[in-house]
């Protein structure tokens, strides 16, 4: 999927990894009925699988309350990026004031 800010994603991702630390992102998202939801998604990295790639573990909530049916998401463009934040897991941040929103 194509979207604009991928490329920083993709980077902010990355760094995950490279300066073990945290991500947190705040992003609207779209249920079914269409009306923009503000999520926040934390990511961790974990230690590579088998195939020696990097790994990520993640977690998506909504900032308010809304009706179970309205849960199901599709990670579908616009992802409108309103935060994007890195913390400390025990090694610092990186110096990255280009990917923080």
């Amino acid at each position: 999927m194509k979207y604009p800010g991928k490329t920083n994603d993709k980077a902010r991702l990355r760094l995950l990894h490279s300066h073990p630390c945290g991500l947190l992102l705040v992003r609207e998202l779209r249920p079914p009925s269409g009306k923009p939801v503000l999520c926040e998604f934390m990511t961790l990295p974990v230690a590579p699988g088998d195939d020696g790639k990097d790994r990520v573990i993640g977690t998506v909530v909504s900032r308010k309350a809304i009706p179970e049916k309205e849960v199901d998401f599709k990670l579908e463009a616009p992802l409108t990026l309103h935060r994007a934040v890195f913390f400390d897991i025990g090694h610092g941040v990186p110096e990255a004031p280009h990917l923080t929103v």
